[in-house]
């Protein structure tokens, strides 16, 4: 039997040939652990499948999985069962990968244990390059030398994995239309999670992520158009707020089609000035978890004003709701203080032992003044840094004075 390859890479392919071949030439160019690759279209018309047949022929460690349909990311699927590496990785077919990025992310996995998936990208886009995009929260950890973002939400599903999490049953689901049908990295980040692995961000770009870049989006902006329109979190609006936030603009070329316009240096767009703050914002974010940690137990449930910034994840080992909260969704800031005060005392009765106001939300003390003067006058005020306000609902207090908060 042949040697079982360290890494086995799945690119997804659909209708983009030369941006797959950029992503399969650098991937080439640039791998240099023992790898098997895998190319799998979905049923293209451009002329993708010569190529990738062309790639494939003759090699032992690549194959090409041509779909007669369309399957969207179910198509990973269909790859990444004929893989046979220790570590699995998924690509979409618009990057272009950078010298030594594969030792680099292999060796987080050793480094960190419980580390199941890893994202090739860091939490801070490159807005520099002209990537359109935004920036993701995540907590700092570095070991040994090796530093990683804790994702506290999803990554992207250009990704690593370990072989446990595919043997674990963890797959990848479709969702978008089915004319730009592409793979939920959403559904797939929460089934590593539940499989009882963490998901994180590298602490840097490995990889030059094409796919959002206005350079490439000036050439086929038909495209992203009905690609955002396929997604229920983006939507076309969105997306042209963020080409917006970027010095952007959707404009009709002279031949008719759509194309973008950089009507402002990128280094001096809305999308830059948000990019440097959050990354303020995230080292702020590491210092205030560990505060947290001291002061929230372990198994407790607590209720997290954030404006939904940081999320639910933010305490590993405890349990947040969202403040205040409908079906266990974040339902926006309360009407007035009655409201607050009423959710409060509700969500209390339920369990919640702590409600943390993170720095994003002081504004809250401040405007809610009856909620306040309640927490202060009734629960102890447990920590109060820069970072984040912490009241113990756990014991009602008699008199008036529960601290400095």
């Amino acid at each position: 039997m042949p040697d079982v390859p360290l890494l086995s890479t799945v690119v997804l392919n659909w209708n983009r040939e030369d941006l797959l071949r950029t992503t399969v030439d650098s991937y080439l160019a640039t791998v240099s652990v023992p790898y098997e690759l895998a190319i799998v279209d979905n049923a293209s018309t451009d002329g993708s499948r010569a190529y990738i047949e062309s790639v494939c022929a003759g090699r032992r460690n690549h194959r090409a999985i041509l779909l007669p349909t369309n399957t969207g990311g179910e198509g990973l699927n269909v790859g990444l069962a004929e893989c046979r590496g220790r570590f699995l990785q998924v690509s979409e077919n618009d990057l272009e990968y950078l010298p030594g990025w594969d030792r680099e992310l292999l060796s987080k996995f050793e480094t960190f244990p419980e580390l199941g998936q890893l994202s090739p990208f860091s939490p801070f886009h490159q807005v520099e390059l002209g990537e359109v995009w935004t920036d993701r929260a995540g907590i700092a950890e570095t070991r040994d030398g090796a530093t990683l973002y804790w994702a506290l939400y999803n990554v992207t599903s250009s990704c690593l994995i370990r072989r446990e999490v595919w043997e674990r049953g963890v797959r990848w689901q479709a969702h978008g239309t089915k004319a730009y049908w592409s793979p939920d990295d959403g559904a797939f980040s929460r089934e590593v999670k539940r499989a009882g692995y963490r998901v994180a961000w590298n602490d840097r770009y490995v990889v030059v992520n094409w796919g959002h870049n206005v350079k490439e989006m000036a050439r086929r902006m038909e495209y992203y158009l009905n690609n955002a329109e396929g997604k229920q979190y983006l939507g076309v609006d969105r997306l042209r707020q963020a080409l917006a936030d970027h010095g952007c603009e959707v404009v009709t070329a002279p031949d008719g089609r759509w194309t973008v316009e950089q009507r402002v240096p990128p280094a001096q767009s809305r999308a830059a000035e948000r990019t440097a703050l959050w990354r303020e914002w995230i080292g702020r974010l590491g210092e205030a978890v560990a505060e947290l940690s001291a002061v929230v137990p372990a198994g407790a449930t607590y209720l997290l004003v954030d404006d939904e910034q940081f999320g639910a994840e933010l305490l590993p080992g405890r349990r947040a709701l969202p403040f205040i909260e409908a079906d266990g969704s974040y339902a926006g800031a309360p009407a007035d203080d009655a409201a607050a005060v009423r959710e409060l005392e509700r969500m209390r009765s339920q369990g919640a032992r702590q409600i943390v106001f993170m720095w994003p939300c002081f504004w809250w003390l401040d405007h809610y003044a009856g909620l306040r003067e309640h927490l202060r006058t009734r629960y102890a005020c447990v920590s109060d840094t820069a970072r984040a306000s912490v009241f113990d609902l756990t014991a009602v207090r008699t008199t008036a004075g529960g601290g400095a908060c």
